[in-house]
């Protein structure tokens, strides 16, 4: 980090700001600031490495020029934040749906025959269990900070994997 990346013609065209390491521990990107004056209008974009050779210390970066990295797409860092609120809306919805067929359900054990009835009936004790069981294990998610939710990933995973289980087999 903090090298500069030259052209071929020797030109500076950007510093490697930071580095994205891979699950296999290597290098794969590097993340150089483009454009703007003294902070502004600058933002970062992600270089592959296969793209930046090595010439005796020295990186370079064959054809580049400051504007050919100026106008590369913006990388963004994903965070934890977005992976959660994505998980979280993904167990609401899973929950909305259990709550749904639960009124189903009980629409139509009002309307169904005795023997029917039963059937439906127990389904709609099963699915309000699993449907109790995720609110709960969501709730715990949901009170937790943020730096700590992926504590609670796997009990609120399994919770909606049984709701979705129990949807899909209640009747109709």
């Amino acid at each position: 980090m903090g090298k500069t990346i030259y052209n071929d013609a020797g030109k500076k065209v950007g510093k490697v700001d930071d580095l994205i390491i891979s699950p296999e521990r290597n290098v794969s990107y590097v993340i150089v600031s483009a454009g703007g004056f003294v902070g502004i209008g600058r933002h970062d974009v992600a270089i592959p490495v296969s793209a930046i050779q090595d010439h005796a210390g020295r990186l370079v970066m064959a054809g580049a020029t400051k504007d050919s990295i100026k106008s590369m797409p913006e990388f963004k860092y994903a965070n934890d934040t977005t992976k959660r609120d994505q998980f979280l809306a993904d167990a609401d919805k899973d929950i909305a749906r259990g709550r749904a067929k639960v009124a189903d359900l009980e629409k139509r054990a009002g309307v169904a025959a005795t023997d029917a009835k039963a059937k439906i009936d127990q389904e709609i004790s099963s699915l309000q269990g699993d449907v109790k069981s995720a609110e709960a294990k969501l709730t715990e998610m949901k009170q937790a900070t943020v730096a700590r939710w992926k504590e609670f990933e796997a009990g609120v995973s399994a919770a909606t994997a049984r709701l979705r289980k129990s949807i899909d087999t209640a009747t109709g």
